[in-house]
């Protein structure tokens, strides 16, 4: 059964097709798309699912605070919760729920059969680990790269990336003053200029969106990866980090995954992985 719930103002029109292909919501002149799915547990989790678009297609056209309420709903029906809530959560983390589970076992179970299975492109899969020796991303040029200039507003306590900020002020000017920042902005970027960085919002009186003020702290680098350390004694032990990407994986496997499967070029790998970046 297909399911296309489209909305006219209040009424809602539902057409059918064939069974097992999933969901499609129409909100006005926006469109969200939350899966075609092949449910193979059944109606039920059908049923389920259209009832849940239904209702958060409601909330997102009528309600003030989007957000809260789709997380609420979600909290409240079994999808999602907020990690560690009973200490006071975690922010930005969350769990999936016992309904919320099995939605995301359907939508990852149909991705990997229609890459690896479905398909005549050729493509398998592999599952890497989540540590990979530093050495690799090194070479990728994370270790040195990957991280990003910051800035807090010592009123508002809220932080912003440079970039963002002095990009979010230069919209506000002329084209021609905007284009003299911007570029300045990427000089001092490239050189690693915090100082240049910080004179550069305080010269241009740069204000915070939430508190208005320019009261600014210093820039500093703010490191995308998470690190750990590898090793049973903390003197000896080797910093690693928790993969930041997930294509570092297919890369460094590329030539095992072609020795092994007889693979000819071209070929695809696809992976289903978590991987860890921290963002402002």
């Amino acid at each position: 059964m297909q399911l296309k719930v489209t909305y006219h103002s209040a009424k809602i029109d539902i057409k059918s097709a064939k069974y097992k292909r999933g969901i499609k919501i129409k909100c006005h002149n926006s469109v969200i798309v939350l899966g075609y799915l092949r449910l193979a547990v059944g109606r039920f989790y059908v049923l389920a699912q259209y009832y849940l678009n239904q209702y958060l297609c409601s909330l997102i056209m009528a309600n003030e605070n989007k957000l809260q309420a789709i997380i609420g709903h979600a909290k409240e029906y079994g999808f999602v919760f907020p990690s560690s809530e009973i200490y006071d959560g975690l922010g930005a983390v969350y769990d999936y729920g016992q309904w919320g589970v099995e939605l995301k076992r359907n939508v990852r179970d149909y991705w990997w059969r229609w890459m690896t299975q479905m398909n005549e492109q050729n493509i398998v899969g592999i599952d890497a680990s989540i540590f990979m020796h530093p050495t690799v991303w090194k070479a990728s040029g994370h270790v040195d790269n990957f991280s990003d200039p910051m800035i807090d507003n010592k009123d508002s306590k809220k932080r912003y990336r440079v970039d963002h900020l002095i990009e979010g002020f230069a919209e506000t000017l002329d084209k021609e003053q905007g284009d003299e920042i911007l570029a300045e902005m990427d000089k001092l970027i490239a050189a690693d200029d915090f100082a240049g960085l910080k004179s550069l919002i305080d010269n241009n009186k740069i204000k915070c969106a939430v508190s208005g003020t320019v009261n600014w702290t210093d820039v500093r680098q703010f490191n995308l990866m998470f690190s750990t350390e590898v090793g049973s004694v903390a003197e000896e032990s080797n910093t690693i980090y928790l993969r930041p990407e997930t294509a570092q994986g297919i890369f460094v496997n590329f030539l095992n995954v072609q020795k092994t499967g007889r693979m000819k070029i071209p070929f695809g790998i696809a992976r289903l992985v978590k991987h860890f970046v921290t963002r402002l």
